[in-house]
């Protein structure tokens, strides 16, 4: 992957992620997908870059706010919504990988789960690291794990 690829998905996947937690939340969980595809074209097969994006997606479109549990699904029978635990919306924040390289995806969505927890809990223990810290932090995670998993 160029320089200037790698450049243009980690710039993009700070933005739309930030984008993307203040109301436009198509940006990180359709555009953000689409700047990866795009990123990716001529790096691997067709149906790896579809499955790195379909993953993106799926888990982009997640909860993880404070209605979501965190071990365990919820299910609100008023409203006939099955709400996943956190923390599978967290491990699936990096599986992206998995696509690109199986057994460094596994760790990398593990990884990912570990790190964004620990930036949920400070994010909620100090006023300081906004909410905004976090939504960066998980575009550049995903970002960066698409880039290690093509230079693998």
């Amino acid at each position: 992957m160029t320089e200037w690829r790698m450049i243009a998905l980690m710039v993009s996947g700070v933005a739309c992620w930030t984008i993307g937690g203040t109301g436009f939340k198509w940006t990180r969980r359709f555009l953000f997908p689409v700047i990866a595809v795009i990123t990716l074209i001529g790096y691997n097969s067709w149906w790896v870059v579809l499955g790195v994006a379909g993953t993106m997606i799926a888990a982009n479109c997640l909860p993880y706010g404070d209605a979501c549990p965190w071990v365990w699904p919820l299910l609100r029978v008023e409203e006939r919504k099955l709400i996943p635990a956190k923390i599978i919306t967290l491990i699936s924040l990096g599986a992206s990988v998995i696509w690109l390289d199986p057994i460094f995806g596994l760790w990398w969505a593990l990884g990912t789960a570990i790190v964004l927890t620990g930036a949920m809990i400070l994010s909620r223990t100090y006023s300081r690291v906004t909410w905004k810290c976090w939504e960066g932090l998980s575009g550049f995670l995903q970002a960066t794990g698409i880039i290690l998993g093509v230079l693998r």
